[in-house]
């Protein structure tokens, strides 16, 4: 009966963890992206433009998203955010 009462208590702290886990990586995804938010907009103010994909001017031609973050990159934002649940960037 204590086993079995205790196995019980387990399961729900493990469920429990592993919510509050989730939370805590959804939380942190939300903080990058206000970040990334005052970066882009930070780089605004300051060239009168936002980064844009494809154009004539060197300055604002950028192929791809890691072009794009070295725009931003250490000047408007310290180092590109890492997805919470993985070591790695992902653009």
């Amino acid at each position: 009966m204590v086993v079995s009462i205790i196995a019980v208590l387990t399961a729900v702290a493990v469920v429990n963890y592993d919510k509050a886990k989730v939370k805590s990586r959804d939380v942190q995804r939300k903080k990058d992206l206000t970040m990334m938010a005052s970066a882009l907009e930070t780089y605004r103010a300051d060239l009168k433009s936002y980064i844009i994909s494809s154009g004539t001017d060197p300055n604002y031609n950028f192929d791809n998203a890691d072009t794009v973050l070295t725009a931003l990159v250490p000047n408007y934002i310290q180092s590109f955010p890492l997805d919470p649940n993985s070591t790695t960037a992902t653009v």
